[in-house]
Order: structure tokens, then sequence, then C-alpha cells
């Protein structure tokens, strides 16, 4: 694989190269919002080499107060056991991964030191039952087929990541530049050097 790909990481800060995480002549390709103020729904794709064929990865879906499609992405849990799930909404010109936390009736999203409470947001869907995971990352790094999430106001790429919180595993935003995973957690922003991120690891391309 080569070239730039938007709405999916090619290879992790630092290293050398770019590319994707397939294998053979496929790439991975996603369509980036049009207006970093204003949501709109963002979809991954892969494409087979030659063929010239296209398979949806994931995608976000509108929703609001609480509720999420089927095929949302579970990104967490609470300690009392409720899921969390992968979601993201914009908050001062930045579009921000955070956590849907449905008995609450909103997306969390965490902004310069406070945890912020969405009623609008979208919601991370993966149609294809595409083999997604979590993978180990540490100080602002993401690997290969790492999916973005997000965007600040200025266009740095966010990410979408996870960590332990007072018992909860949280998803938030990796912010590279900040080196650090950002959780929204009871009011505040929390930040981790320690880290798991969301990954596609293979696609089933038939």
């Amino acid at each position: 694989m080569s070239g730039e790909m938007e709405g999916l990481n090619g290879a992790g800060r630092g290293g050398a190269g770019r590319g994707g995480a397939g294998r053979g002549g496929d790439s991975i390709q996603g369509h980036p919002m049009e207006d970093q103020k204003k949501l709109s729904v963002d979809e991954f794709w892969i494409t087979h080499g030659f063929l010239g064929k296209y398979k949806k990865v994931a995608k976000w879906v509108e929703s609001s107060h609480g509720h999420y499609p089927d095929g949302a992405v579970e990104g967490g849990m609470t300690s009392s056991g409720e899921k969390l799930y992968v979601a993201r909404a914009e908050h001062n010109g930045d579009v921000l991964p955070g956590k849907l936390h449905p008995s609450h009736s909103v997306c969390y999203v965490a902004h310069n030191g406070k945890e912020h409470g969405k009623n609008i947001y979208q919601v991370l869907v993966n149609p294809a039952r595409s083999n997604l995971g979590w993978v180990a990352a540490s100080r602002g790094s993401v690997p290969a087929g790492t999916l973005q999430g997000g965007r600040t106001a200025r266009g740095e790429a966010l990410f979408i990541g996870r960590c332990k919180h007072a018992g909860d595993l949280v998803c938030g935003k990796v912010h590279p530049s900040h080196g650090v995973c950002y959780i929204p957690y009871a009011g505040g922003e929390h930040g981790s050097q320690n880290y798991e991120v969301l990954v596609v690891k293979t696609v089933d391309l038939k």
C-alpha cells in the first residue's frame, strides 16, 4: 500500500514511510469532513488494488439523547458494568472523539480540562463487522491502521483511544502533539500517557 490516507493512520508517529494496515494491493481510504466546524458523516473504506472494489470498514452515524444504532462500536465499560460506545461531537470548532454514556443520554467529550456533555453526536458503527481491535500505545504514538476520530480546529488529527480511570474503561481522544490520551470523566478531562487505540486489524473483501 502507498499514498496518504484520510481517516485512517498509515504509520505510527515518527515511523518511516506511509502506508495502511492491509495486505497485498489493498489500501485504506476515508472521506474527510467537509467542514471541521460542522459534523458530517465520515466513512472509512478499503479498496482492493486493481479490482477497484470498495468496502466500507466503519462509519459515523448521527444520533442523539443516549440512543445508538445497531452495530455501534463498544469503547469501554463503567465499573458497574454499563457499556460505553465510541462517539464524537463538536465543541468550540474541534471534532472530538469521546464516550457515549447511554444511561446519561449524552456523549461526553473532553476539552480544556473539562468534561462536556452533548445531546447530539455521532456514533461509530461497524456495518461490515470488520475486525476492529484495541492496541496498546503510549506518549502520543498511534500504530498503522489506527482510526482517526476527529480533528482540532487547527487541523491536527485526533484518534480514538481509551484508558482506565477510577475503575472505568473510558474512550476518548488521542492528541498526538500532547503525547496523551484524554478521556472525559466526572466533570473533568483526564490525560494518560499509556492507552489503547482503535485499529482496523483485518477486512474481509468478499
